[in-house]
């Protein structure tokens, strides 16, 4: 015969440990969620990250495109585009001439439309994303000039603007 007291001594203790597993289980999923919550936010940080080495990559090919089309112009008449598409070919002499290998898109907003800086003629001098994001870098990170008219720190992603001025007509493009 089993005594009464034993029996609910048992009871308690088998309690007592499901008790006590129940809490490991909890720390543990807790532990878990705590690291991937960093974890989620250090990939965030990488891909915006790599988006805005992507933009300053893709910003200077635009640049660099717009200087070539302007350097390269027929009949000693020096001419901005018109559109971003004139990049791609250059129709204005005998030979086609590609600027520009294709027209990329906006890392920052992943879509194909950007800003475009015209001057007073609306030919396109350069080109920037429309996104008001706040970037991770700062204008000392980014190593290129932002345009005179974006003024001190770039706020906004659309304060990184890409323009070639034809100041200098013997000078190379911007890097």
């Amino acid at each position: 015969m089993v005594h009464p007291t034993t029996l609910g001594n048992h009871v308690k203790l088998h309690g007592r440990q499901n008790g006590f597993t129940y809490l490991l289980v909890l720390g543990f999923v807790f532990v878990l969620l705590l690291s991937l919550t960093i974890a989620s936010e250090n990939i965030a940080t990488a891909i915006q990250r790599e988006r805005e080495a992507e933009l300053l990559f893709v910003g200077q090919q635009y640049r660099n495109a717009i200087a070539s089309y302007y350097q390269k112009s027929p009949n000693g008449i020096k001419q901005l585009p018109l559109n971003l598409e004139d990049l791609l070919e250059d129709k204005r002499s005998l030979t086609t001439q590609h600027h520009l290998r294709q027209l990329y898109r906006d890392p920052i907003t992943e879509t194909d439309e950007w800003g475009l800086v015209r001057d007073g003629q609306g030919q396109i001098s350069g080109v920037y994303s429309l996104s008001q994001a706040t970037p991770m870098m700062t204008q000392e990170d980014t190593r290129f000039a932002l345009d005179p008219s974006a003024g001190g720190e770039a706020k906004t992603y659309s304060n990184w603007k890409f323009v070639f001025t034809p100041s200098n007509t013997n000078a190379p493009p911007n890097p």
